[in-house]
């Protein structure tokens, strides 16, 4: 998982949001405001002007999903099909429109797994977990500290780290009883990042992937002439423009750092700078080419 990106969405889009919001917001009553935000959410679609702005959301959040394909932001995987809530909306009904609690999600990650499980801190300063379950007594939470790792908020990798030899995630936080520990663990748990067999061994074949992809770039890089050039470019799909040697390793260089970025499971390529200085094998391949350090979607 990987902090999602911050970006703009158009004024009117936003504004449209804010006023679908609004309409729950003036609402006193907390049952009354998750029955009305279920219903607004249903119908979110339902006039042209509502299903036009909807659509803008789903292709803003697919900008800020993973890859050029808008893999899904939990598992990186699968493809992204539907708007999640981090903040579950029939729980937190005064987040139901709120742009920053929005994440293009699967169907595994978000309606296997996540679904409606939600849990917040007892207090801010406090490591007691308290589990908030939607039924129909409709008990308004006790605040919004949340246990799950948002990332629209928080940087995931400040919690958890890929051991890039298994493909699972593990624990950074050594301290079981700390706040830090219990959100790492909490978020593994209810997504299952390292549960679900498939999406494992997923990333153990994006981790040859990417080693893959970088060997053949250095190789380019590498390249003293247009002629090892071509012979470089024989199992890929770029075409040389034959100017120069220099002006074709540049565009290639922005052509192959545009492909890493697009793949899936980018997690794994972060980890692969993270533990750049620490991995022998990574140490040797980034310092041929330490720009690649900096490359980040």
């Amino acid at each position: 998982m990987l902090k999602v990106r911050d970006i703009s969405i158009p004024k009117g889009v936003l504004n449209h949001l804010l006023n679908q919001q609004s309409k729950i917001d003036i609402i006193t009553d907390y049952e009354q405001k998750v029955r009305l935000s279920k219903t607004l959410w249903q119908n979110k679609k339902k006039s042209n002007a509502q299903k036009s702005a909807f659509n803008r959301i789903e292709k803003e959040l697919q900008k800020i999903a993973i890859g050029s394909s808008g893999y899904c932001n939990y598992c990186e995987a699968n493809i992204g099909t539907n708007i999640e809530h981090v903040y579950p909306r029939g729980l937190f009904p005064g987040k139901t429109f709120l742009w920053d609690n929005y994440l293009w999600a699967c169907k595994q990650c978000n309606g296997r797994h996540k679904v409606a499980q939600f849990a917040v801190f007892e207090s801010l300063n406090s490591s007691k977990r308290i589990k908030l379950v939607k039924d129909y007594n409709f008990i308004p939470p006790p605040n919004d500290d949340t246990v799950f790792i948002n990332p629209r908020v928080d940087n995931p990798m400040d919690y958890i780290k890929l051991d890039l030899q298994s493909g699972l995630f593990q624990i950074i936080e050594k301290n079981a009883n700390s706040r830090a520990y219990k959100r790492a663990k909490y978020t593994l748990e209810v997504l299952q990042l390292n549960l679900r067999e498939g999406l494992i061994e997923d990333r153990k074949k994006a981790i040859k992937n990417y080693f893959v992809l970088f060997q053949n770039y250095l190789k380019i890089q590498n390249a003293d002439s247009l002629e090892v050039l071509k012979k470089c470019l024989t199992d890929t799909n770029y075409r040389l423009a034959n100017v120069s040697l220099e002006f074709e390793k540049s565009r290639l260089s922005l052509l192959f750092q545009k492909s890493i970025l697009s793949q899936k499971h980018l997690t794994v390529w972060k980890e692969m700078q993270r533990q750049a200085a620490n991995l022998e094998v990574l140490k040797t391949m980034f310092d041929e080419f330490p720009e690649a350090l900096k490359w980040s979607y």
